[in-house]
């Protein structure tokens, strides 16, 4: 339930990013065994909320997958910020799986691609076989800072 009313909230990245991506991670990882680790910069960063709200669906739709499908024991979200991009990872040393392979009736990876091209960035994911799996979201700064960040 209260993951329900969290995505009914009206601004999910009214604290920032990073703080949304916590509250996440609590959320969606709180009751079981996943031990998950945030860090990244705290308030907003030079992007559009736009920008930050797309990142922040990403990561709980990365996060949803990872407590669902990985079965893993450690993940860890990392938002970095340099003059030039923002990037965004979600790391996990889950069972992995085949990123290329089709997974008919799940949307998670083509919605992920869809809100990161939106915000002009490119997602990519990599994943190993019992080595886990990382989503990793690069962003341009000045591409994704334009409604007034």
């Amino acid at each position: 339930m209260r993951s329900l009313i969290s995505e009914l909230r009206r601004d999910p990245v009214e604290d920032g990013l990073v703080a949304a991506l916590h509250d996440c991670a609590e959320e969606r990882c709180g009751g079981t065994a996943l031990a998950v680790g945030v860090e990244g910069p705290a308030g907003h960063l030079p992007i559009s909320r736009e920008a930050e709200a797309q990142l922040f669906a990403i990561g709980r739709e990365a996060l949803t997958n990872v407590v669902k499908h990985a079965r893993a024991a450690n993940a860890s979200v990392r938002v970095d910020v340099d003059p030039d991009r923002v990037l965004l990872e979600i790391a996990d040393d889950g069972r992995g799986f085949d990123p290329d392979r089709r997974h008919p009736g799940h949307y998670g990876l083509e919605s992920m691609r869809g809100r990161a091209t939106e915000i002009g960035g490119l997602l990519s994911v990599s994943s190993v076989a019992g080595l886990g799996t990382l989503v990793r979201v690069e962003t341009p700064v000045a591409a994704a800072a334009t409604d007034g960040a």
